[in-house]
């Protein structure tokens, strides 16, 4: 129902203030024989037309009652197959078909719950904001990831003297690889350009997983570090496994390797300030490839003074940078 018709006589009030009557504050705007007046007039007969027109058609109108009338509800059971393979990546197990057996609906909260947990839930929470921040478009060589050189020759390394002395004793020890019999030089370097990918990831892993405020997404103090990180970045953290340069003997043991995809919360202490004395206090040593092309390794001599890196969770990391300069 419109203003015209929820009170007799509103269409002649509000007409007559148009004329000025009624008591209008603002004075006389239409004239009874303008065309302006004319035209208010049929708009507010239209209303009433309209009115008239969805009173008869409002029965045959669909209601929400009547649009999921033939709608079936997935049972508990249904309901939890598809909650298992979508969080947990995995059918359910005997004694949760059991509990939702037994506790019908009532039983599916818990149940929900337990199924957020473990190695599928992790890939779950990490793929889903993959989808978002697109880190992966880095592994597969979609965009450019210079930035993400950490292990590689170059000034990002050298800001981290403990990633150039990886890089170093990788190279004493296992360079000069061509790639087919045993890794090369830029199989090293993905190891760590890798692991900086994944630290967004690892940190919606490790908030979600562990009930953390979601404003850490953004504020965090920390970082995710794995084993390389942990070496590069100085961060001593606890309880993962050793960095082992053995893993580049072979592709089978690198391959075989899955340390690298263990992270924990940790502190960037490996940094340094790149000045004229620093660059100064380095020494080099070359291979020389089959095409006459020499790679070079460079380490400090002397210890530098290192900084600590200041964090705020994603938006400090090394792949989400360059990704949304």
């Amino acid at each position: 129902m419109n203003y015209f018709d929820s009170a007799d006589g509103n269409k002649e009030k509000y007409l007559q203030k148009a004329q000025g009557g009624a008591a209008h504050g603002g004075g006389a705007v239409l004239n009874s024989s303008s065309s302006e007046f004319k035209l208010l007039n049929n708009w507010i007969n239209s209303l009433e037309t309209e009115d008239e027109t969805a009173a008869v058609e409002a029965p045959t109108a669909p209601t929400a009652r009547g649009f999921f009338e033939d709608v079936q509800l997935a049972s508990p059971e249904q309901t939890l197959r598809r909650a298992a393979l979508v969080f947990a990546r995995r059918l359910p197990t005997e004694s949760e078909l059991a509990a939702v057996r037994n506790g019908g609906e009532g039983a599916l909260p818990g149940l929900l719950r337990g199924l957020m947990t473990g190695d599928g839930f992790d890939m779950f929470v990490a793929n889903g904001a993959d989808e978002v921040l697109l880190m992966s478009a880095f592994q597969k060589g979609n965009i450019e990831n210079e930035g993400l050189q950490i292990l590689d020759q170059g000034s990002n390394t050298m800001l981290y003297p403990e990633g150039a002395k990886m890089r170093w004793d990788w190279a004493k020890k296992y360079g000069g690889g061509n790639g087919m019999d045993r890794p090369a030089d830029w199989d090293f370097s993905r190891y760590g350009a890798n692991s900086l990918v994944l630290q967004p990831l690892e940190l919606f892993k490790y908030v979600i997983g562990n009930d953390k405020n979601y404003k850490e997404i953004l504020t965090a103090d920390y970082t995710m570090v794995n084993n390389v990180l942990n070496k590069i970045y100085r961060s001593n953290v606890s309880g993962l496994p050793p960095y082992n340069v053995d893993i580049f003997e072979s592709f089978e043991t690198l391959h075989a390797d899955t340390s690298v995809y263990e992270f924990k919360p940790g502190k960037d202490n490996g940094r340094i300030f790149h000045t004229e004395n620093s660059l100064n206090n380095t020494e080099q040593f070359c291979i020389e490839k089959d095409d006459s092309n020499n790679i070079c390794y460079e380490r400090y001599t002397k210890t530098l003074p290192f900084v600590s890196v200041p964090h705020a969770g994603i938006v400090t990391m090394t792949a989400f940078l360059p990704r949304y300069p």
